[in-house]
C-alpha cells in the first residue's frame, strides 16, 4: 500500500537527520534538487518515466550523493 511508502520515506528522513545531522540534512536537499532536475528531464525527453529510468535515475541520485558528502567532508563544510 502508498502509505507504507510514505512511513518509510519518513522514518528514512527522520534516521538520516539524526544519525548524519547538517550532513544528513545537506544530502536530503541534493537528492531532492537532483530528482527534480531528473524527473523534468525525463518529462521533456521521453514525456514521462519508464522502469529504465528509474533506475538509471537511483544511479545517478547515489553517486552525485557520494560526491557531493566527499567535497562536503573535504572541505569541513558541515
Amino acid at each position: 500500500p502508498r502509505y507504507l511508502c510514505y512511513w518509510s520515506l519518513g522514518l528514512t528522513v527522520v534516521a538520516m537527520i539524526i544519525l548524519n545531522g547538517g550532513t544528513g540534512m545537506t544530502m536530503l536537499a541534493i537528492a531532492l534538487l537532483l530528482f527534480i532536475f531528473l524527473r523534468a528531464k525525463m518529462l521533456s525527453r521521453i514525456g514521462g518515466t519508464t522502469g529504465d529510468t528509474t533506475g538509471a535515475m537511483i544511479e545517478i541520485l547515489e553517486t552525485g550523493l557520494l560526491v557531493s558528502v566527499y567535497l562536503i567532508k573535504s572541505n569541513n563544510l558541515s
